[in-house]
């Protein structure tokens, strides 16, 4: 229902297209989050967290230990590393098709 409202304003390839950078930009987010680690710039000096736990979830998926809530956690690591993103100022995509 969503597609076919946004393709009222604009043909489905300006959406594809569109909807292609918003999530070429998310993606960016979420690796730049991943790829970080220590201390979060400015004067609080919280430590990211996201890469520590991408790594040990990783290490578990090489490991084939069994973890019912496997899609949870990745989710969470992603929200994570967007999380720590924006906190460092960085750029996180949010804008519309």
């Amino acid at each position: 229902m969503k597609r076919i409202n946004e393709e009222t304003q604009m043909s489905r390839e300006e959406l594809d297209t569109g909807l292609d950078a918003i999530w070429g930009a998310m993606k960016s987010c979420i690796d730049r989050g991943l790829s970080q680690d220590g201390i979060m710039p400015g004067g609080l000096k919280v430590r990211r967290r996201a890469r520590q736990l991408h790594d040990k979830l990783q290490e578990q998926w090489q490991q084939n230990r069994p973890n019912p809530l496997l899609a949870n956690d990745w989710l969470s690591i992603y929200a994570m590393a967007v999380n720590e993103e924006n906190a460092a100022g960085g750029r996180v995509e949010i804008g519309r098709a």
